[in-house]
């Protein structure tokens, strides 16, 4: 098995990397090596260097893609949709950060699940946010887009249990990663540890049969 994850470059998507190649070669996607550094020596890791900003029916998208292909061969894989774009909500997003926000959160997403031949895909993991099942306060745009990824997580999931691959969408509360550096004030101390979602995600992923998630929420006690 191969499990394509995007975000890998810190965070969740770096712990989830490490994780699961344990079980299998491991094809990282983010907009630069970061933390994923340190996967580079390893036989089984691959990094593809792409930024979901950009646009969807550009040359870089293309080329992401068929690097992509090229790695992925007819082998069966598993997608784990990571990438994140985040902001405290202290600060108002202009359009153009509102464009990015939703195109790193959602649209990656629907283009990228859209792009790939789903032939040989076995599962779908999505990582959202516990921001995708209740409001925060100041952060609308963020929130918003997390609503968008968990409408479109139920809707999938009716359709794709009729095909080949499952879908499991979970939705973590706050969490330890890099993404708060800049706001360090506002983090708890009993925020998640990143490798615990990702002991998580890597049990859902690696079990066999048929396995449906529509929302599972993993949670500290601050965000209960």
């Amino acid at each position: 098995m191969k499990y394509i994850i995007t975000g890998t470059s810190s965070g969740l998507g770096y712990c989830i990397a490490d994780k699961l190649m344990a079980y299998g070669e491991v094809i990282g996607i983010s907009r630069s090596y970061g933390r994923a550094e340190d996967f580079l020596h390893r036989p089984n890791y691959t990094h593809i260097l792409h930024d979901f900003s950009t646009n969807y029916s550009g040359d870089l998208y293309k080329n992401m893609l068929a690097k992509l292909y090229a790695e992925i061969s007819s082998d069966d894989y598993t997608l784990i949709l990571n990438a994140a774009c985040f902001y405290s909500g202290t600060e108002r997003l202009d359009a153009v950060g509102i464009e990015e926000i939703f195109s790193i959160n959602v649209f990656s997403i629907m283009n990228l699940l859209k792009s790939l031949d789903k032939t040989c895909l076995r599962r779908l993991l999505i990582i959202n946010s516990i921001s995708g099942l209740v409001g925060q306060g100041n952060q609308h745009e963020y929130c918003a887009t997390k609503h968008a990824v968990m409408g479109f997580a139920r809707s999938l999931i009716k359709s794709a249990k009729m095909l080949a691959y499952d879908v499991m969408c979970i939705n973590p509360g706050g969490m330890k990663t890099e993404l708060w550096e800049n706001y360090i004030d506002q983090v708890s101390s009993d925020f998640l540890e990143p490798s615990l979602v990702a002991d998580v995600c890597a049990f859902l992923v690696t079990r066999p049969g048929r396995v449906f998630i529509e929302s599972m929420s993993i949670l500290p006690p601050s965000d209960v």
